[in-house]
């Protein structure tokens, strides 16, 4: 989860675009040229480009991307940053259930059962309801897995045969049933496998939960002993290595931290200069799969991590937060969290070069605790939080620094043919934005600095445009200046594996970043470049 350079690609775009390329072009690919016995000089122009604002922000994705914003000027644009919590997050869920009950003759069974003759066998319907523990409140769960087991414990003199139907456990309508057997004074064991079963755990009572009715069919098979009025037969039933499909209930109150979100910018990383959006935005969607609602308490539960590594919350959330709940499994609910530079103080923080997004505090389930609907979640349910970061460009900027860096291949431009080149640029700028640029000869392989294009220091390359008192352009700026390299320099960053270039660049608005100006789809840089060069060598 990243919000990505969209800012720097777009200051860079009129700097790189015309350095980091056009010094590439095909046309300047002199390798293939050599000249014996003279050596001419000659100009060509390269480029007559007059580039807008969207040309010049080409570079969009499906999370990053350049949008005209509703008062008509432009706004970047990362979407596409999300968070998702699982279920079992919010509510601890069952995993075990047991239950015990014990089934016994009445006295008329009692009585026929000692009076009959040796191998007799007399049969007995009860149907008792288990109350399972369990830590939640459960009305019904539909099964992915798990094991329903029985444990029979028969204290008759008698051998034992039974058949248990599950009443309220049913797969296509029809009852989970299990049978078996018990020796006279002995135990046994069955389950069967729970995949697809539906458990209705209010026993046929809306007020009940997290119980289960069982019939126990059963025939005892007489011996030479008397069966006794305090013997009976024990039953335990076990839910193990459920997996639920579905699960409703009441889930309980209960408060947990919350797993920290954290979101990467690294929009500001240069930390020189200054830079001031006039109404940055920040909306959050949470996105709530459960039927459950829940609130998360903090302080605040949105801050940003600075440049300097301290945390400051952003302002403007109504705490606790309440994230609504779902009404039902295709209908989630949605909270919406909506901040700008004008109900919140992320305008303020924005100077302070924030590095990294958060979210955390803690979480409480149903924090106005058990109310009439009943909770609800299945195997999929999560809390998704999706995140839109958006920088309008109504902005002001100071000597804000800017670092890029582009691969230079030598071999393209065939130095060992060049005696100097130099190139004319003629700019007319209709941005209110000024750079000044450096561009540093580097070998990136050894980390080590070779030269620098402009000496000495950032050289004022891009003229901003003349605005008004409201920071509207109403002239272009121009500019001409030239750019030579010689055979010497070349060599030299030959010899020294010169591989890439650093760009490094000093960006301020009109006005000496004095008035916040605003950058329109229709604002665009005329660029010609032309080039003349001095070649010796031999021709091929």
């Amino acid at each position: 989860m990243k919000i990505t350079s969209s800012f720097r690609v777009m200051l860079f775009a009129g700097i790189s675009l015309f350095y980091g390329s056009c010094v590439k072009q095909s046309d300047l690919e002199m390798k293939n040229v050599r000249i014996n016995g003279f050596t001419p000089e000659f100009a060509a122009p390269l480029i007559n480009a007059n580039l807008n604002i969207n040309e010049l922000l080409k570079q969009p994705t499906v999370s990053n991307y350049v949008q005209i914003n509703t008062d008509g000027y432009l706004s970047l644009v990362h979407e596409g940053f999300s968070y998702s919590l699982s279920a079992d997050q919010f509510v601890t869920l069952p995993v075990l259930f047991t239950a015990s009950s014990a089934y016994k003759l009445n006295n008329t069974e009692l009585s026929t059962f000692n009076s009959a003759s040796i191998g007799t066998s007399v049969s007995s319907t009860s149907t008792n309801t288990f109350s399972f523990i369990s830590i939640i409140e459960v009305d019904e769960i539909l099964y992915k897995s798990g094991q329903f087991a029985l444990n029979v414990q028969n204290n008759y003199p008698a051998n034992l045969s039974y058949t248990a139907t599950v009443l309220d456990l049913t797969a296509n309508g029809n009852p989970l049933v299990l049978t078996g057997n018990a020796n006279s004074l002995g135990g046994s064991n069955v389950s069967a496998n729970l995949n697809g079963y539906l458990g209705d755990f209010t026993a046929g009572n809306p007020l009940n939960h997290t119980q289960l009715r069982i019939r126990f069919d059963f025939n005892l098979t007489k011996g030479a002993a008397s069966a006794l009025a305090s013997q009976d037969i024990d039953v335990r039933a076990d839910i193990i290595n459920s997996n639920y499909r579905t699960l409703r209930g009441y889930f309980g109150t209960a408060s947990t931290a919350l797993p920290s979100v954290s979101v990467p910018i690294d929009v500001f990383n240069d930390n020189r200069g200054t830079i001031n959006f006039e109404n940055p935005k920040i909306d959050l969607k949470i996105t709530n799969g459960l039927g459950l609602p829940v609130e998360v308490s903090s302080l605040s539960p949105f801050n940003l991590k600075m440049a300097n590594n301290s945390i400051v919350n952003i302002t403007g959330v109504t705490t606790p937060l309440n994230i609504n709940p779902a009404t039902s499994f295709s209908s989630p609910g949605v909270t919406n969290v909506n901040l700008n530079g004008f109900n919140s103080n992320i305008k303020t923080i924005i100077p302070g070069r924030p590095k990294e997004f958060n979210f955390g505090g803690s979480i409480a389930t149903n924090p106005s605790g058990k109310g009439i609907v009943r909770n609800f979640l299945s195997d999929t349910s999560n809390v998704v939080l999706d995140g839109r970061f958006e920088l309008p460009l109504w902005l002001t900027a100071k000597d804000f620094g800017l670092r890029d860096t582009q691969a230079l291949d030598l071999a393209s431009l065939g130095q060992e043919a060049i005696e100097w080149l130099e190139l004319r640029f003629i700019i007319s700028n209709g941005l209110p934005i000024e750079n000044q640029l450096q561009i540093y000869i580097f070998d990136s392989t050894n980390n080590v600095l070779i030269d620098s294009l402009f000496s000495p220091g950032l050289q004022p390359i891009l003229p901003g445009a003349i605005t008004n008192g409201s920071g509207v352009v109403t002239a272009n700026a121009n500019k001409t200046f030239d750019v030579r390299v010689t055979k010497q320099r070349l060599d030299i960053w030959n010899r020294l594996n010169a591989n890439s270039m650093i760009f490094d660049a000093a960006v301020t608005t009109t006005s000496n970043g004095s008035i916040p100006v605003k950058i329109f789809p229709n604002q665009a840089i005329k660029i010609k470049v032309s080039a003349r060069t001095k070649l010796t060598g031999i021709i091929n």
